[in-house]
């Protein structure tokens, strides 16, 4: 949870992707499933914020990360 509000806060309580302040998500950027731990898992480099038009885009076509969010 506090990696989380950690992960929030970073992105300005907004789509790291969009910008939109809406219906917002933490999205592992390595999957969970593949991680050691729950540490691992949860670091804030692994996880980003994002809307969830933006997620679904990501789960449903598998688009690399870096491709996806702006930086």
């Amino acid at each position: 949870k506090i990696a989380r509000e950690w992960a929030l806060v970073r992105a300005n309580n907004a789509c790291e992707k969009w910008g939109e302040a809406k219906n917002l998500g933490v999205h592992h950027i390595k999957p969970y499933k593949q991680c050691k731990d729950d540490v691992e898992a949860n670091s804030p480099k692994n996880l980003i914020i994002l809307c969830d038009s933006c997620h679904m885009v990501i789960e449903q076509t598998g688009k690399i990360i870096k491709e996806v969010i702006k930086k």
